[in-house]
């Protein structure tokens, strides 16, 4: 080769691999903008989205109302080989998606066949419903009520041993004995530690011992809340009381949740009223004052329809954000039966989100509209001075 061209040819390849260098592809300019996200810490465009599957700065609490196991309940739950209720459930089935707990109150015994079943006044389930219950997605279980002690103690033994084989966070309001009573329920969700207390103020059986309901007392509320707001991040109370198909709160209501809030209870979740009332806040406590119904066979349409609160409670500062979605608990029932009293002859339970709920309503002997009652929850539900937001269904 000719010593000229030796010379040169290293010289064009260095040239050639700097201008391939400094103009080649960059890895990093090739990544989707989530990539370089990814690397530079930044959010993409849609941050809040991204916040709540990612992120999670907030715990959600979804909380019901009264599960009632009439006896119309029961006998379309049966099958050949024992009991289904969870079809009742099939349309709301999707709405607990997200809940890192969900409260209900399951208003009777399910102390099983041994103990009898029935509905209406004397109550008792069988062990399928608390276990349909927990199905469903209820982990967080009141039993402080006026119906939980309608098979004594031994149906309240029963009761508890039936969700102790279950997959619960905590059970509270009913008890085998004055330690457990006294013996507050903690949970644990994303760090922060919970309490759960539980409060009635009636029981239809007054011939029990005085562990066996948590019943409302100043001593035992002052107590119960004061420890646990001292030992946890966030207590919730669980509180049966009010005038039955009032959509008003009484003055023993409004007393009740004033002790708890000063004891330090921050959510205060009440049932028994069987219809919904106000949401209202006594300092930093946020008190749903009734949930009404969820699951039962009673015969207003106030007592059937319903819904489910969820309470956002971000894990830095904050208010707890309150939102609802109302449903109805639908069943077949004609005038004349209706006439004849006939409350067995109703059929197809079912419980709807309420914005799906218009034929099944306009079908129902209720002279309303799907639209009539979304317009009185909302104006009900926002009444007591706390906004709530009023959902649709998934």
């Amino acid at each position: 080769m000719h010593k000229k061209l030796q010379l040169i040819l290293p010289a064009i390849i260095i040239l050639l691999g700097s201008v391939y260098f400094l103009t080649k592809p960059s890895t990093d300019s090739a990544q989707t903008p989530s990539q370089q996200n990814e690397q530079s810490g930044d959010r993409p465009n849609n941050q809040q989205d991204t916040a709540k599957a990612t992120d999670k700065r907030y715990i959600r609490i979804a909380a019901m109302g009264d599960m009632l196991p009439h006896d119309t309940i029961n006998l379309r739950a049966k099958t050949s080989g024992g009991y289904d209720y969870l079809p009742m459930f099939s349309e709301v089935s999707s709405e607990l998606e997200g809940a890192d707990a969900v409260f209900c109150n399951q208003e009777s015994p399910s102390a099983g066949e041994n103990f009898g079943i029935s509905g209406y006044p004397t109550f008792n389930a069988p062990t399928k419903f608390s276990a349909d219950l927990s199905k469903y997605g209820c982990n967080l279980i009141n039993l402080a009520n006026n119906h939980i002690a309608d098979k004594g103690q031994a149906g309240i033994d029963a009761t508890l041993s039936t969700w102790d084989k279950l997959n619960t966070l905590a059970v509270s309001g009913a008890n085998s004995s004055v330690a457990q009573q006294n013996q507050i329920s903690y949970f644990d969700i994303a760090g922060k530690k919970f309490a759960f207390i539980a409060f009635t103020d009636s029981s239809n059986n007054t011939q029990i011992s005085d562990f066996s309901i948590n019943m409302f007392s100043e001593s035992l509320a002052t107590s119960l809340a004061t420890e646990a707001s001292a030992n946890a991040d966030y207590v919730i109370a669980s509180t049966h009381w009010g005038v039955e198909d009032s959509p008003s709160t009484s003055a023993s209501q409004q007393s009740w949740a004033q002790l708890l809030a000063d004891g330090g209870v921050d959510l205060i979740i009440g049932t028994g009223p069987h219809v919904l009332q106000p949401v209202e806040k006594i300092n930093d406590t946020v008190v749903l004052y009734s949930l009404g119904n969820f699951l039962s066979t009673q015969l207003t349409v106030e007592q059937l329809v319903g819904g489910i609160a969820f309470i956002d409670i971000p894990l830095g500062e904050g208010d707890p954000v309150i939102s609802f979605l109302p449903t109805y608990m639908s069943y077949t029932w004609t005038a004349d039966e209706a006439s004849r009293e006939d409350l067995l002859a109703r059929d197809n339970l079912k419980l709807y989100p309420l914005d799906k709920a218009q034929q099944v309503i306009k079908e129902s002997l209720f002279n309303t509209t799907s639209n009539e009652q979304l317009n009185r929850v909302t104006s009900l539900l926002n009444s007591g001075g706390v906004t709530v937001e009023i959902l649709k269904s998934n």
